[in-house]
């Protein structure tokens, strides 16, 4: 004798105070479980039939528990009536999940119970109607209790038939109830139960169009058993026919390598020639594969990957403006990234044209700080490479494309001048005064950037002034008031170190102070030709490193005698 709902619904209630949860992981509900939203009857018949049931089940929505206790109110009438009993069944498995929806989970098995026994009733009295053992099957598997789900499942896969619009549903649940039955064996250190093999092949094959939840169903069972590589079809089957399917996607993800990641949503590409999702997925599945290719050193690979990954977004940009940006970011990523590869194969030239192309694609993407495979580092790499080498008119090129059209980083800007400051005291010294002159004009044209850029820094305002001080005819005055604030805000600077600096730290600030006041004694003696201040000047420079061992002070004073 099944108990009343009532007594079954007092239970449920005092069940939250006392009982564990049975459920902690809300399982897909079946459509015809599902609640319906929907008005409400205008009137309840005295003596309801099972269509005043169905028709109410439709229209209460929320209200499944005053649907239940009148349906258990009238169930002596029903005694012998299957459609009762399994409609009972279903209203109590929509008012689980609905109590599952709002975060409820604490006395669900008493609700599954119920559920479990009005179905069993309903299967005595029709046992050929195979949605009944679906849902059954279906209750089992939520309570927990995955042998008699397994027996119940089971028993609906010999009932099915072509006709059947649930079959596919059907045997989804027989394939969720046999990796039920894996997964605990396999937890528990067995092997696989022969219940795995009949729900690999429910999964595969029989009547009725296969869900789309069944391939990750199928994938899942097949990944337990340790068939990862044969967990990959299914999936990939799925999102062939539908490509955004999440699920599918997050267990592709998770269950393949970069490689098979890549080949898979390829493949899922020539199924959907022209899809800027998939082109777009299939971009990032590339991006995946070159870092498995440059750990490996496979630069073959990690080339063809950047190739295959700038195609796809320059390709789904065009078929989808909603992905400009996206893909605009993508392929900065990818361009630099280019420019690594390159530069890991040894191909220094080509990183550093690669870098600088990136770079001029987009200058506002070139990073603040040099990190790890960034366009700021990698710009660094092959500037600081030319230097070390002393390929100073290849450093000059590099740094003279860079400033064309990214002026916001000191140290660039600095290198600039001072490659060119470099080369023109080279040109000079070889009497080409027409390319000197033009270099050491660019040399001060980056200096003054790299002042702007970092006004307070000593060495750089002095490095400045002594392009105007050496080089040129003209800047000059110009060039003595940039010295002499450089000394105040030395001074300033020096007094104002502590422990927490660093003996070469003041050392070389120390230096450049000297520095200054040794250019404004050149420019008084050789530029503009008074020699009233010069002794003075020099005589400050010595006071500061590398004090009475300055060659220029030496220099100046020699001209001073002659």
């Amino acid at each position: 004798m099944r108990p009343s709902f009532r007594f079954v619904l007092l239970l449920f209630l005092m069940a939250g105070f006392l009982l564990p949860a049975c459920q902690t992981e809300p399982q897909p509900v079946p459509e015809i479980a599902k609640s319906v939203t929907g008005p409400s009857a205008p009137t309840t018949p005295e003596n309801p039939t099972l269509k005043d049931f169905e028709v109410m089940r439709r229209r209460m929505g929320t209200d499944l528990n005053k649907l239940l206790v009148l349906m258990n109110h009238h169930d002596h009438r029903f005694q012998e009536n299957t459609g009762y009993w399994h409609l009972y069944g279903e209203t109590t498995l929509a008012m689980a999940a609905q109590e599952i929806g709002k975060g409820r989970t604490q006395g669900l098995d008493f609700l599954y119970a119920d559920a479990a026994d009005a179905f069993r009733t309903a299967l005595e009295l029709q046992p050929e109607k195979v949605s009944t053992w679906w849902l059954l099957a279906y209750t089992y598997r939520q309570a927990g209790d995955f042998d008699r789900g397994w027996d119940a499942a089971a028993a609906a896969l010999p009932l099915l038939t072509s006709e059947n619009a649930q079959a596919g549903d059907i045997r989804e649940e027989v394939g969720r109830m046999g990796l039920a039955l894996t997964i605990e064996a396999i937890q528990a250190g067995y092997t696989a139960p022969p219940a795995a093999d009949l729900a690999e092949n429910a999964l595969r094959e029989g009547h009725g169009a296969r869900t789309l939840a069944s391939y990750v169903v199928l994938s899942d069972l097949l990944a337990w058993q340790g068939r990862k590589a044969d967990a990959l079809e299914p999936l990939v089957d799925a999102l062939i026919q539908a490509p955004t399917f999440k699920e599918a996607q997050g267990r592709l993800k998770n269950l393949a390598t970069p490689t098979q990641l890549s080949r898979a949503w390829d493949r899922v590409r020539v199924a959907h020639p022209g899809n800027a999702f998939v082109l777009w997925t299939l971009g990032a599945a590339q991006w995946g594969q070159l870092w498995e290719a440059r750990a490996m050193q496979d630069f073959l690979t990690a080339y063809e990957s950047l190739d295959r990954a700038e195609e796809c977004f320059l390709t789904a940009m065009t078929r989808n403006p909603e992905y400009t940006q996206s893909c605009k970011d993508w392929l900065h990523l990818i361009r630099t990234a280019r420019g690594w590869t390159l530069w890991e194969d040894l191909r220094t030239e080509d990183a550093a044209q690669t870098f600088l192309s990136a770079m001029e694609a987009d200058p506002s993407r070139v990073e603040l700080e040099p990190t790890k495979n960034s366009l700021n580092l990698g710009i660094s790499s092959v500037v600081g490479n030319a230097f070390r080498e002393n390929r100073l008119e290849k450093a000059r090129a590099i740094l003279a494309r860079v400033f064309a059209v990214h002026q916001s980083n000191p140290d660039w800007t600095n290198n600039y001048g001072f490659v060119c400051r470099d080369l023109g005291a080279q040109a000079l010294e070889a009497g080409d005064t027409l390319r000197a002159g033009k270099l050491f004009l660019q040399s001060w044209t980056a200096y003054s950037k790299t002042v702007e850029l970092a006004p307070q820094d000593v060495r750089l305002v002095n490095d400045r002034a002594l392009i105007a001080v050496y080089y040129l005819n003209d800047h000059h005055d110009l060039a003595e008031a940039e010295l002499h604030r450089a000394i105040q805000m030395g001074d300033s600077q020096l007094a104002a170190m502590d422990d927490t600096h660093s003996p070469q730290q003041r050392q070389d600030l120390d230096e450049a102070i000297g520095d200054a006041w040794e250019n404004l004694a050149y420019l008084d003696v050789f530029r503009r030709l008074r020699t009233d201040r010069a002794e003075n000047l020099l005589k400050n420079a010595s006071k500061h490193y590398p004090f009475e061992k300055r060659s220029g002070v030496l220099r100046i004073q020699e001209a001073l005698r002659r």
